[in-house]
């Protein structure tokens, strides 16, 4: 399972306890226009102002869950 946290600096927490679920990448901060590549093959999503609308979401096709 693929989990990719956007926006870890808004967080302002540690994300190092989702690593037990599987492959964890994070990133500190995410352009908009990054967003479809970053979470093209993720499972899940963990995010904060980046914005997930019908045209990001089409294109996650292995996306289950959005954490925000």
């Amino acid at each position: 399972m693929k989990i990719v946290v956007l926006e870890a600096d808004a967080a302002g927490v540690s994300f190092d306890e989702l690593k037990s679920f599987g492959e964890l990448i994070t990133y500190e901060h995410t352009p908009q226009e990054l967003v479809i590549e970053r979470i093209s093959d993720a499972d899940i999503v963990v995010v904060n102002k980046c914005i997930l609308d019908e045209s990001v979401l089409s294109r996650a096709k292995n996306l289950k869950l959005i954490c925000e």
